[in-house]
């Protein structure tokens, strides 16, 4: 949870703790080294023509696959899907007609790849023969043959794309990943998963209250998020399975900004049973807290290394002004790492998977933005990401360390984006109501 944010959930239970004064506009003042940069990603083109009835299958009435691998890829930034015009469509008519792609007439259509796929849709399966050529040598990449339940439809285009991702990029796709996120209802605020796209979004509670934060618990088959629902911001821990619920933390005042760490099966989280916010470290069911950090400033938002060794968090200790800190985990060694002059205010540290980047909230002239730097906050690797006339915040790594999910309110309300991670190609996921503090879902075991 940002630091404002949770400044007003305390000022809203009246507890006594220290408050952040407001910024001032042009109290960060903007050197002329941080620009958003732009993307250094080599992308190609890419035709995915609508997949077409195996024969003696009946045509479905609306074609499962490829606006999905369409849209997957355009949002992992290493293709552009051409529109799917009638040159592409009666190309791969002619195709279909003659048996085999002519890769010449692909070329001059301006497809450096062509993605070409076939199903069966039956009662008891969904299947899919997919083949993806490279139009500039003519080599097929890939030939694969997917098999699903006849429901499945989404889930296997989200396994293609990644499949593509891979194997033409050699990098790891996000398409099969999900998306925690906060919703807003008329009765509070809910919690809510979609898949990377911004697809099949659903409620994941039905509170009637406001939950404040979430994170990926053990194996990302469950869910520690804090909800009011009992008239107190506690903890609690469901299992996505079944949606069964426990209640981890519930001292009085605040549990909440809860981050798993599956290399030590801890949970680090922020609690104020002591009359002011502290970060705290628990067991999985709540057992054994242990108190890190000993400061009557606020102290908040942790959030581990992928290694398990360290925990950055937001503290006012210094001058009043919400800055990134990062301890071991054993509470040792705190030291500050945004310390670059004239950037007053720094929060909601979310670092990579493979342990390089901080993405964090800055507020620059009245306005938030959204930066990332080196997990030493040396000062030089700091790059601004957005400057947007809105707030762009709540930053978090998407498991392949290359984008970032976030919350913006440039469209008028705030809804989930998602961007490259140097600020190009950005996508908006969700389009309706209010929508904040995503969490993407790390790699297995992070």
């Amino acid at each position: 949870m940002h630091f404002r944010l949770l400044a007003l959930a305390v000022a809203a239970l009246m507890l006594t703790l220290p408050r952040v004064a407001p910024s001032q506009p042009g109290e960060n003042a903007i050197g002329g080294d941080l620009i958003v940069h732009p993307s250094g990603l080599q992308v190609s083109a890419i035709a995915i023509p609508p997949f077409a009835p195996a024969p003696g299958t009946a045509q479905l009435q609306s074609d499962p696959f490829s606006p999905i691998i369409a849209l997957n890829l355009e949002i992992a930034g290493w293709f552009d899907p051409l529109e799917a015009s009638e040159l592409i469509l009666n190309q791969d008519r002619r195709d279909r007609e003659a048996g085999r792609p002519d890769f010449a007439a692909w070329n001059r259509l301006g497809a450096d790849y062509l993605v070409r796929g076939t199903y069966t849709a039956g009662d008891d399966a969904l299947v899919a023969e997919v083949e993806v050529w490279d139009t500039s040598i003519g080599e097929r990449v890939i030939g694969r043959r997917h098999t699903r339940p006849p429901d499945e439809h989404r889930d296997m285009a989200h396994q293609i794309a990644d499949e593509i991702v891979e194997r033409v990029t050699g990098e790891t796709g996000i398409a099969q990943s999900r998306i925690l996120f906060i919703t807003q209802t008329r009765a509070g605020r809910e919690l809510a998963l979609m898949d990377a796209d911004g697809g099949r979004g659903r409620a994941l509670t039905e509170d009637n209250a406001t939950v404040m934060a979430a994170c990926w618990g053990a194996n990302n088959a469950e869910i520690f998020f804090t909800s009011t629902r009992e008239y107190n911001p506690d903890l609690f821990l469901m299992r996505l399975s079944d949606r069964q619920q426990w209640t981890i933390s519930r001292f009085p005042g605040l549990n909440l900004s809860p981050h798993w760490s599956p290399e030590r099966s801890l949970v680090a989280l922020t609690l104020s049973r002591d009359g002011n916010s502290e970060i705290y470290l628990m067991g999985r069911q709540g057992t054994d807290p242990l108190r890190l950090t000993y400061q009557r400033a606020i102290d908040s938002s942790p959030c581990w290394t992928p290694d398990g060794r360290q925990i950055l968090f937001t503290s006012d200790r210094d001058g009043n002004r919400p800055q990134i800190w990062v301890m071991d985990a054993n509470g040792r060694n705190q030291r500050r790492l945004t310390a670059r002059r004239g950037y007053t205010f720094n929060d909601g540290a979310s670092v990579s998977p493979d342990g390089r980047r901080i993405a964090f909230t800055s507020r620059v002239q009245g306005q938030f933005d959204i930066f990332v730097m080196d997990i030493d906050g040396d000062d030089d690797s700091w790059l601004r990401l957005t400057d947007n006339p809105a707030n762009d915040e709540d930053p978090c790594w998407t498991r392949d360390s290359q984008h970032l999910v976030f919350s913006s309110d440039r469209s008028g309300l705030r809804q989930i984006h998602i961007m490259n991670a140097d600020g190009s190609n950005t996508h908006q996921l969700t389009q309706r109501g209010v929508n904040l503090s995503p969490m993407a879902e790390p790699p297995q075991g992070q």
